[in-house]
């Protein structure tokens, strides 16, 4: 029940960013693949940020974790 109803605010995430960037409409499926996207998106976020968190001998990620991982998942260079 818990992954359904997270599944179906991930599609409703979608749908307004789509919404946002103009789109009038988006079909079931292509909605679909990319709530996938986006769910793996912020499994991968989530595990890179714990992964800094531990390097640094923290217990919860900070804010600097979570620009790391982001830099690290954009492929960003300083």
């Amino acid at each position: 029940m818990c992954e359904s109803y997270a599944r179906s605010l991930l599609r409703v995430s979608v749908a307004q960013i789509c919404q946002a960037l103009g789109w009038d409409a988006v079909q079931l499926t292509a909605c679909d693949q990319l709530s996938d996207v986006l769910h793996r998106y912020i499994q991968q976020l989530a595990k890179v940020c714990h992964r800094y968190s531990e390097l640094y001998g923290r217990t919860d990620p900070v804010l600097d974790d979570v620009s790391q991982a982001f830099r690290l998942l954009g492929g960003e260079s300083e």
